[in-house]
């Protein structure tokens, strides 16, 4: 099965995310130094509030329900800048899937990727991620394959992989 598409950086903020959705604590590792920020606003409230309550209470639910969320719209915003500066999004990338792998074909180069070597392959609304491990992932868009070839796409990663396999319905 061959597929061909062009990098969008809605796909790849979206493949990210399905990734970080996966493995939540790495978003602590990336952001060392919002991590101590919260820290900050979280201990500090915390010693007033053995002592009184009121507002630094609000304020230590604030920093803990606060952190994540802008730590992840600063994380997107790094990713918008990476895909930006990578000069992906006018490349045209072919991919033939198949009992061996996912092949990637891109300006003169190609790379083939074995189904052996992914540990887990899941979707989100707009990608599919084939997950390497460490970090490591290659995505295909859902909007470059009709239902036959998303069909033909979870038969293989289902029937070759050696790794956890999470695909809806090919007609959902």
């Amino acid at each position: 099965m061959d597929i061909q598409f062009h990098r969008t950086e809605a796909d790849y903020v979206s493949a990210q995310t399905a990734w970080l959705l996966r493995h939540p604590l790495a978003i602590g590792r990336s952001i060392i130094p919002l991590a101590g920020l919260a820290l900050a606003l979280v201990i500090v409230p915390i010693r007033f509030v053995l002592h009184r309550a009121s507002w630094q209470e609000l304020l230590a639910v604030l920093a803990w329900t606060g952190w994540p969320v802008l730590s992840y719209f600063w994380v997107r915003r790094r990713w918008r800048k990476i895909f930006a500066k990578s000069h992906q999004e006018s490349v045209d990338v072919s991919a033939t899937i198949d009992e061996r792998g996912v092949t990637l074909s891109s300006q003169g180069e190609q790379k083939t990727h074995a189904w052996v070597g992914f540990s887990r392959i899941y979707e989100s609304s707009r990608v599919v991620v084939l997950e390497k491990g460490d970090g490591d992932f290659i995505y295909l868009p859902k909007r470059a394959m009709n239902a036959g070839q998303r069909g033909e796409f979870q038969h293989l990663a289902s029937s070759a992989a050696t790794c956890k396999v999470r695909l809806a319905s090919p007609l959902a």
